[in-house]
């Protein structure tokens, strides 16, 4: 497997989207969204990715090959802050929290992103210890796709604590309504302002973002607890 593994390795990069307070002009872009991506397709590489994250050694050899990524992102960037995903399925593994300790002299400028997906390994992971386990360490710790897999409403309310920010992805609830949509992303900035954690919008214009906020919330609010995802890829 390993030398199969080495030469997809290859193939793999890490790029970024940005993310930027919906109030902020037009400027310089200082957070990131850190995203795995293939050379050949830009694409993300489902198979290999559900391959390494279901195997010990398949995620030890790509948690190493990360930590390289990481290494030289943050050598040659000293003051953006990044987001970097991490799949439940991965907690499964003492590989991982042996990374997050490798990685933890980043934790001023790392956020740990837990994706939405269903671990496989259903019942053994724990979801709210990890991300309360991940605060101990001192990261920032994103829920993606918030109301979506393991990610629920009910799983934030529960464990806001742990928490620093929660992202919600338009693109599953596009068929509502505009008026339905409206009313739903008023109520995930009214759950953020009572957590007090961060909320970023994705896949949605920036404009229609601010659109739609604009007609019931005040700056001040914004400013301090509304996000915005762009669709954009930067290469590091």
């Amino acid at each position: 497997m390993m030398g199969d593994l080495k030469n997809e390795f290859k193939d793999l990069k890490i790029i970024g989207q940005p993310i930027v307070p919906i109030d902020n002009e037009i400027g310089r872009v200082k957070e990131y969204e850190l995203l795995l991506r293939t050379r050949k397709t830009n694409d993300f590489p489902t198979d290999f990715f559900s391959k390494v994250i279901n195997d010990q050694v398949g995620n030890y050899w790509f948690l190493n090959w990360l930590k390289q990524q990481i290494d030289q992102i943050m050598s040659n960037n000293y003051q953006d802050v990044y987001n970097l995903n991490l799949d439940p399925q991965q907690f499964s593994f003492r590989d991982t929290w042996k990374f997050i300790m490798a990685i933890s002299q980043y934790r001023s400028r790392l956020k740990i992103e837990i994706t939405e997906r269903v671990p496989l390994t259903v019942g053994q992971i724990d979801l709210a210890e990890v991300v309360k386990r991940l605060k101990m360490t001192g990261f920032a710790v994103a829920l993606d796709d918030i109301c979506t897999g393991e990610n629920s409403l009910s799983f934030v309310v529960k464990n806001y604590k742990s928490l620093k920010r929660i992202k919600f992805s338009v693109l599953d609830f596009r068929r509502l309504k505009r008026g339905t949509l409206k009313e739903l992303l008023a109520f995930l900035l009214e759950l953020s302002l009572e957590t007090g954690l961060e909320l970023v919008i994705e896949e949605m214009s920036l404009k229609e973002v601010r659109q739609i906020y604009d007609e019931r919330h005040d700056r001040q609010a914004k400013s301090y607890h509304l996000f915005w995802q762009a669709a954009t890829e930067v290469n590091f």
